[in-house]
C-alpha cells in the first residue's frame, strides 16, 4: 500500500514501511506484484518461498510476484 503523506510503501504481509528505492538490512526492499499489485518486502518472500526461489524469480521470470502468486504465472 502506498502512503502518499509519507511517500512510503507498506508490505501487505508484515506491515514494514519504507520509501520505494530505500533498502533495509533486515527486510530488504519493497516490491510490487505484477499479478495482483500487492506490496511485499524481500524478507516476507524469502520466509515463504526461500532465498533460492527469490533469486530465481529475479533472474528467470519476466516479472516480480508476491509469495501468493509466485509459481502461478
Amino acid at each position: 500500500m502506498y502512503n502518499m503523506g509519507k511517500d512510503t510503501y507498506t508490505c501487505d504481509i508484515c506491515g514494514f514501511e519504507e520509501k520505494w528505492d530505500a533498502h533495509d538490512d533486515h527486510r530488504g526492499d519493497i516490491w510490487e506484484c505484477d499479478d495482483c499489485g500487492s506490496h511485499f518486502c524481500t524478507n516476507c518472500f524469502v520466509k515463504k518461498c526461500g532465498q533460492a526461489e527469490f533469486n530465481r524469480m529475479l533472474r528467470e521470470t519476466d516479472g516480480v510476484y508476491c509469495p501468493g502468486y509466485y509459481g502461478k504465472q
